[in-house]
């Protein structure tokens, strides 16, 4: 493994491992979840330098702009009919990275060849696996969190800069790709400032440590602002879709049983291994062990919050983190070899276990499922709306919009991320006009559409009338004075 490691052979490597996910992608069809096709879609109008990407881009904080530029290469090469292809192809390349930073990070820290058994367990988790195969932008936040743990034990262990940097820089892209891992976050800068605090060396060093291990997140977060009030005419415009009212009538998270089991062990395994790290006393194993144990914090916490739809990405994350940290534990330890491929050997038997008993679940990352099929549905919908009028508009509000309307060419659908509407008539002077709402279901429910009117879907907007269903949309149409047409 070690000569497979360096230079052009771990380019290699990385390739043939993002390629068997790639594999098992396209033996399930190739099928791309909804939220891959809504990043393909974002970047796509962007490409086509139109307003709706740019504000799909920054405008909320669930749909973090790195998760969605990371699909932008793909979109630039492959034609929009192979949409599904560039998310999914994205997903299998950062999941195959996972894998070889984790192999690489417990390499750097003395693990032996025991190794391998804890990184094909984590490979085989069908919880990864699925994440890996659908096009979602959890493997990109695995990666940075196994990146950012390592860089932070690495530091605290040996103090090289390159660890600063490498943690400073992981964070703050990790703090772009989402709100659903900005918990981690604040328990990665925490874990680094107590650590500083505590140390004994001069003021100033630990100043300046603090100083070059958060000013990229400082930076990140300010650029993100930047663009907001740029774009969106508002700096703090990304975080008002956390006041929206919260998730209407929907699935509630619940995770089937073997899952439960898995994640339920994972857990019980990272507080084990929390108390044995702080009785050896090694900063470095704590720190980790700290780092394991706030991914299912954070979870519990947006779960009391009701903001916790699917595993993705804190509770997927947590096989590879809690590898890493056992991992640890094992090195420099009587047997180390023994109990590596025993808890390996275990893992990737739980995992294959797991994979028969684990019904299919195709539900994605924001929630919810496929309203209709597109491409029928949407014509049936244009000629509905062109019935009233041969001037007919229709905005489609939220962020699915741009998985709704990918491929189509009609210029009687107009993506709506910050809808309003006294502006939409004087924009569309003469049209009718309508406004498809989705229903507020889990992420969709943090659309604008549904802070700036609460309970639209149920009752309407202002001068609206309820004009019919479309799978998991309602159509309005807006009430305007009689005029010539």
């Amino acid at each position: 493994m070690e000569r497979w490691t360096n230079g052009w052979r771990w380019w290699v490597l990385w390739a043939l491992v993002a390629g068997l996910y790639l594999a098992v992608a396209v033996g399930r069809g190739l099928e791309a979840g909804p939220d891959g096709l809504i990043r393909d879609g974002i970047c796509r109008q962007m490409l086509a330098n139109q307003t709706a990407g740019r504000q799909g881009l920054v405008s909320s904080v669930w749909w973090g702009p790195a998760s969605t530029l990371s699909v932008l290469p793909g979109a630039f090469l492959l034609r929009e009919d192979a949409a599904g292809l560039g998310p999914v192809a994205t997903s299998a390349w950062f999941g195959a990275g996972v894998l070889l930073l984790l192999e690489r990070a417990l390499r750097r820290h003395g693990a032996g060849a025991w190794r391998l058994a804890l990184v094909a367990a984590v490979g085989l988790d069908p919880g990864f696996v699925k994440e890996c195969t659908t096009g979602t932008a959890t493997p990109l936040a695995i990666a940075l969190i196994v990146t950012a743990a390592d860089a932070l034990v690495g530091w605290l262990e040996q103090r090289r800069l390159r660890d600063l940097v490498t943690a400073g820089l992981a964070l703050a892209v990790l703090l772009a790709t989402g709100f659903d891992v900005w918990g981690w976050v604040v328990a990665g800068v925490l874990v680094l400032a107590v650590a500083e605090l505590r140390s004994r060396r001069e003021r100033g060093e630990r100043r300046a440590v603090l100083i070059l291990g958060l000013l990229p997140l400082a930076y990140v977060l300010g650029l993100w602002l930047l663009l907001c009030w740029l774009i969106m005419g508002d700096p703090f415009y990304l975080l008002r879709s956390l006041a929206a009212p919260g998730p209407g009538p929907g699935h509630g998270f619940a995770l089937p049983g073997p899952a439960a089991v898995w994640y339920g062990g994972a857990m019980i395994l990272a507080v084990g291994n929390a108390l044995l790290a702080v009785a050896r006393r090694r900063r470095g194993e704590v720190a980790l062990a700290l780092l394991v144990l706030a991914l299912p914090a954070t979870a519990g916490l947006l779960a009391g919050r009701g903001l916790l739809w699917t595993p993705a990405p804190l509770l997927t994350a947590l096989p590879a983190l809690l590898a890493f940290s056992l991992g640890r534990t094992f090195v420099d330890r009587r047997g180390a070899g023994t109990a590596g491929w025993v808890v390996g050997a275990a893992a990737v038997a739980a995992c294959l276990v797991l994979a028969v008993r684990l019904p299919e679940d195709r539900q994605d990352a924001g929630g919810g499922s496929p309203a209709w099929e597109p491409a029928q549905g949407l014509q049936a919908l244009e000629r509905h709306a062109h019935e009233q009028s041969r001037f007919a508009q229709v905005f489609v509000c939220g962020y699915d919009s741009f998985g709704l309307l990918r491929g189509s060419g009609s210029t009687a659908f107009v993506h709506a991320m910050d809808f309003n509407f006294d502006k939409a008539k004087r924009d569309y002077y003469g049209h009718a006009l309508f406004v498809l709402v989705r229903r507020p279901e889990q992420r969709y429910a943090m659309d604008s559409i549904h802070r700036k009117y609460p309970r639209i879907f149920i009752q309407g907007g202002p001068e609206t009338l309820y004009d019919s269903d479309w799978g998991d949309w309602r159509l309005f149409e807006m009430i305007q004075a009689p005029r010539m047409r």
